[in-house]
């Protein structure tokens, strides 16, 4: 009896491992699947918007929707491809910049972009995140005798959405050089409009010269200056490019991606209008 025990014995040892280890890859299986579930990818190419052509180097960020505040950031390769791994399921923001690349988000559209939806049997690699490369405004001043306008002011309107209203904002302002020459470089897409302000080098005004302050109405005032040429006593009023003096026929710049564009302004004179003030001195009782 002892001898079939022991054989009993060594039999059950041989099977009870073999019998475990099955059981044991089947678990450890079930882990790899579940947790490949659960990690997933963001995967795509920096282009240029324009002409397609990947960009090397870009800073590449993504950000969950439900707190923007934790921000991944990556970089593109030669071939302007990037990863980002072992991502949890849900929606993120893609957004990028380069040098001469402002600042986009994914299938940004004015103020509103795509998300991307993370997760099982969704879509989130071979993705193309369009940059948009920067433009400029150059042009030249000139008078009414073609003449360049040297350090005349030169203003750079942008026309926008604020508030669901439309707005027209000052953006930048410069002065022409030499040669009457101007440019505003750096620009996003969108709607601007040139305005220049100056003054005529030959204009004479006829100004009046205060020879004592009047305290009292009918006292001594305002006496006319040194007698000058009234057909010089003119002024440049603001103008729009290329030569618009009244703001609401203003022709807007439509500057697009990259876009180089030109906007000459010319400058013509009309008779100066002079406004005079008169100080007036008030006395007030005592209390």
């Amino acid at each position: 009896m002892r001898p079939s025990i022991t054989r009993t014995l060594v039999l059950l040892t041989a099977i009870l491992p073999a019998a475990a280890a099955p059981q044991s890859t089947s678990n450890q299986s079930t882990e790899n699947q579940a947790s490949a579930q659960t990690q997933f990818r963001i995967s795509g190419t920096v282009v240029d918007g324009v002409s397609g052509v990947p960009l090397a180097r870009a800073s590449v960020f993504i950000s969950s929707t439900s707190d923007r505040s934790r921000r991944i950031t990556t970089s593109s390769a030669a071939d302007g491809r990037f990863l980002f791994t072992d991502l949890a399921p849900g929606k993120y923001m893609l957004s990028g910049s380069a040098k001469g690349y402002p600042y986009r988000m994914f299938e940004q559209h004015e103020n509103f972009s795509t998300a991307i939806a993370v997760g099982r049997d969704l879509v989130s690699e071979n993705l193309a995140l369009r940059l948009f490369p920067l433009g400029a405004i150059s042009g030249q001043v000139t008078d009414e005798f073609s003449d360049p306008i040297r350090s005349a002011q030169v203003m750079l309107l942008q026309s926008g959405v604020n508030g669901g209203n439309q707005t027209v904002r000052m953006e930048r302002q410069t002065n022409t050089d030499d040669q009457g020459h101007y440019r505003f470089a750096g620009l996003q897409a969108g709607r601007y409009y040139i305005a220049v302000s100056a003054q005529p080098w030959y204009a004479q005004h006829n100004i009046q010269t205060d020879s004592t302050s009047p305290a009292v109405p009918g006292g001594p005032g305002l006496r006319p200056g040194l007698e000058q040429n009234a057909d010089l006593d003119v002024a440049y009023p603001i103008t729009y490019s290329p030569r618009e003096t009244d703001a609401a026929q203003a022709t807007p710049i439509a500057l697009q991606p990259g876009e180089q564009a030109t906007a000459d302004v010319t400058l013509a004179p009309v008779r100066a209008l002079h406004l005079r003030l008169t100080a007036r001195a008030w006395t007030f009782p005592k209390t």
